[in-house]
This record gives C-alpha cells, sequence and structure tokens, in this order.
C-alpha cells in the first residue's frame, strides 16, 4: 500500500517531475518536446493536460518562470533562479529553471579524501612491542 500520496499541487513534485524528464533525456530535448513532455508527464500522473495546461499549472504552482520546459524562458527573469544549459534538437538552450532541491545537483560535500595504500600507515604503527 502506498505510504503518501503525491500532488501535482506540491511544487517539490513538480519540480521533480521536471527534473526527472530533464535527467531521462541526456543528449538534450527531442524535436517534439512540448508534446513529448506532456505525454509522459500525464503518463506518469495518470492526468490528461495540454503543454500550455502544464505551463500554467507550473508557473501557477511553482512560481515565474517554472513553467518553461522546452523553451527558453522570456526577456525578464526571476532573481531566484538558476542558470543551466539544456541543449537539444531544438537547437535553443534552456538557461533559466528555478532553484533546485537541495541534493539534486550537487554532492553535499567536496570530495572525501581516502589514503588505500596500507605502505603509507607504516611509519604510523608502533614499533615496539609491548
Amino acid at each position: 500500500a502506498p505510504v503518501g500520496s503525491i500532488s501535482i499541487y506540491d511544487p517539490q513534485v513538480l519540480l521533480s517531475l521536471k527534473q526527472v524528464y530533464y535527467a531521462i533525456h541526456p543528449n538534450g530535448m527531442v524535436a517534439d518536446c512540448q508534446n513529448d513532455f506532456a505525454g509522459w508527464f500525464n503518463a506518469v500522473m495518470k492526468k490528461e493536460y495540454s503543454y500550455s495546461e502544464l505551463f500554467n499549472l507550473y508557473n501557477s504552482i511553482c512560481g515565474s518562470n517554472a513553467g518553461y520546459i522546452c523553451e527558453p524562458p522570456s526577456e525578464t527573469t526571476d532573481q531566484n533562479s538558476v542558470g543551466v544549459a539544456l541543449t537539444g534538437e531544438t537547437g535553443f538552450t534552456i538557461t533559466n529553471l528555478p532553484p533546485m532541491l537541495c541534493g539534486l545537483n550537487e554532492p553535499a560535500g567536496g570530495p572525501v579524501y581516502v589514503n588505500d595504500d596500507p605502505a603509507k600507515t607504516l611509519p604510523n604503527l608502533p614499533t615496539t612491542a609491548l
């Protein structure tokens, strides 16, 4: 049985779906991105939205410019947006997306150094028996 419910009126759900859509298209957006995204979204969420309805839904729930999925945003940009370059068959670059959720785009910290060479630890071992 499901543990919780997923609502299309939750901005985290919408933004996560947008990120998943980008992740399953690592080579860029398809030529008919609007129909492709609407079809994928409707299949995943069991809904029947057109792309323009999804555009309006994203903007109303997630904020200004969140509805731009398949085309670049308008000239007016939101100060809280994050620049991301995604190019595809359509030839445009998406340069403005809403802020990403923590942990989706970068690791929490820098790389962790692990010294897995046992010979380097020998000088640190005690050399006398007790």
